[in-house]
């Protein structure tokens, strides 16, 4: 039996088109799963972000609690103690 091929270039078309709706679904799977992967890595970012902020702030505090002594003149460790403050703090309006 021999088909038109007016018959044929349906067929042909139909086969095309289910490639590309399957083609679709595959990317649009591949993107799900990047989007979840991304926000992953994000979260582990930010996690290890605030990790380091906070022990920043807890050497801060224990050089602080060392050297509570009375103070008769500025010290090399108060000027040091003085410029990371505020470099913490400049962090962290910059991760803002």
């Amino acid at each position: 039996m021999v088909k038109s091929d007016a018959h044929m270039e349906r067929i042909r078309q139909r086969l095309l088109d289910e490639n590309a709706s399957i083609k679709r679904s595959e990317d649009k799977r591949k993107e799900r799963e990047g989007k979840k992967f991304g926000k992953q890595v994000q979260i582990e970012k930010l996690k290890e972000r605030e990790k380091a902020k906070k022990e920043i702030d807890d050497r801060l505090k224990g050089l602080k609690r060392s050297k509570r002594k009375p103070r008769i003149k500025s010290t090399c460790l108060d000027v040091f103690l003085h410029r990371a403050e505020r470099y913490v703090r400049k962090q962290s309006r910059e991760r803002r």
